[in-house]
């Protein structure tokens, strides 16, 4: 049984819901209860019933079901709520405690929903907007259903087929015949999917025009303190910048693959002299993700930030002509509670320019630094390993990370990919690149295993095939 139960909390939401079946089969062959007696009606807490016989410890079922739910994994926590009635109530908190809509049909309905039943309205504190392709009717729909949710803390707006498993209706915008049997053969069923799964077909969710419906004046939407973006396309920043002023209390900001079209901003959006209600000033946790610079709006949201900042995530991709640009918007003098950096990049050619990452580092003012965590992901198979190093400035990194901000880190890690066979390599390299940190026994090497579809360019195989020709020669 034990077993059963450290292989259920160790695996990864996709392996939970074969362990939890495993684990009930467990539970009734060895005469295990887990409160399975019958349950009261859903409450907020899990409430204690009386049972007999051996029974399976609370806080081991309480900490499955805790797991899972955090991020949520709705087809786990669904497969918890069959486990036993005493599961149930717990499990059906956090399946309701997630709403994800797909059309403005739907979000009409849950408003109506609401509207009849304002009991509910407690009990939603993440929503997950995922339109098709076309997000803007959608988020405009939006502002009518926040003010209802008054619990909510979380919003997410992600491309429909990056949801994590699912059944809906196709988005017709009518509503369904109550016959069921003719009702199972239009709903749509999506595979459970991971958003950098790489054989995944590009998804996007586009604004095709500027958001004026949402009222930044709504104290509603002071609820809101996450906002999660995946795979979003704004007309231009100023779409974008409406949102962020509509929430006033955010506190989380993750964009992942988040862009605009129209870079030529005549006006910042995100002024403070003439958008006092911009909440960015007390933003704790910056997560962003570009696959290509865009420095226009980059930079009038990195000035909207305040001191508060003490999470900094920055993954992007650029080229020389760009570290101009760079310099000059990646600017975080002001974050003076900044205690965590991430900073990430892609291996992709030999034109990718990583000095970005020596100008975000030497722009950092804050004292509380803690931990700095560098990342280099493999994205071509066409590159030796000493050609990237020779590109990625060490010596640069040697230099910064060496000055009195950052003295309370105690190692900095830099993360690559490759077989785990070639670490002391690596080690060595970094260490002959870096000789200020590794005297200082500061430096770090993560190695993560090589993704299947890319690899490094064998050099053995190269030094062959040159001597090969000149023999020939």
């Amino acid at each position: 049984m034990r077993h059963i139960v450290e292989r259920t909390l160790s695996s990864s939401p996709f392996q939970l819901s074969a362990c939890l079946r495993r684990l009930k089969i467990a539970i009734s062959s060895c005469g295990v209860q887990s409160h399975s007696s019958s349950c009261p009606k859903f409450k907020a807490h899990v409430a204690v019933v009386q049972q007999s016989g051996t029974t399976l410890p609370i806080e081991t079922w309480e900490h499955i079901l805790d797991f899972v739910a955090d991020p949520i994994d709705r087809q786990s926590i669904l497969a918890c709520a069959l486990v036993c009635q005493a599961w149930l109530p717990r499990s059906r908190h956090y399946l309701f405690g997630t709403v994800h809509l797909r059309t403005a049909w739907q979000l009409l309905r849950l408003g109506q929903t609401l509207h009849g039943s304002a009991h509910l309205s407690c009990l939603v504190n993440h929503l997950v907007l995922c339109p098709d392709h076309d997000a803007t009717a959608l988020l405009a729909a939006a502002e009518n259903l926040l003010p209802q949710l008054p619990a909510t803390i979380q919003l997410t707006i992600q491309p429909f087929l990056h949801f994590p498993s699912g059944t809906f209706l196709p988005s017709s915008g009518k509503k369904p015949r109550r016959n069921l049997r003719g009702l199972a053969r239009k709903a749509i069923k999506w595979r459970r999917i991971r958003a950098d799964d790489n054989a995944f077909p590009l998804s996007e969710v586009t604004v095709i025009t500027p958001l004026y419906t949402l009222d930044c004046a709504h104290t509603a939407y002071a609820s809101i303190t996450t906002l999660h973006l995946y795979n979003s396309t704004f007309l231009d920043f100023s779409g974008l910048a409406s949102i962020l002023r509509s929430l006033p209390n955010l506190l989380r900001l993750h964009c992942n693959g988040t862009s605009w079209n129209s870079w030529n901003l005549l006006v910042d959006p995100l002024d403070d002299a003439k958008h006092h209600d911009v909440g960015l000033k007390e933003l704790t946790h910056l997560d962003l993700r570009f696959r290509f610079f865009p420095s226009a709006g980059l930079e009038h949201l990195i000035g909207a930030l305040g001191t508060p900042m003490q999470v900094l995530k920055l993954s992007t991709l650029m080229g020389s002509q760009e570290q101009e640009q760079a310099a000059r918007c990646l600017d975080f003098k002001r974050c003076r509670s900044l205690d965590t950096i991430f900073l990430g990049s892609w291996i992709h050619c030999l034109q990718c320019d990583y000095t970005w990452m020596i100008s975000t580092l030497s722009s950092v003012s804050s004292d509380q630094v803690q931990q700095v965590e560098i990342k280099f992901a493999l994205d071509t198979s066409t590159l030796d390993r000493r050609e990237v190093l020779d590109r990625i400035p060490f010596s640069n990194f040697d230099d910064v990370l060496s000055s009195p901000q950052f003295a309370g880190v105690a190692q900095f890690v830099f993360e690559f990919e490759d077989a785990s066979e070639r670490r002391q390599w690596w080690i060595s390299e970094l260490a002959t690149r870096m000789p200020m940190l590794q005297f200082k026994g500061k430096l770090r090497l993560e190695l993560q295993n090589l993704p299947p579809e890319h690899t490094w360019r064998d050099e053995s195989l190269v030094e062959w095939k040159y001597s090969d020709i000149l023999g020939t020669i």
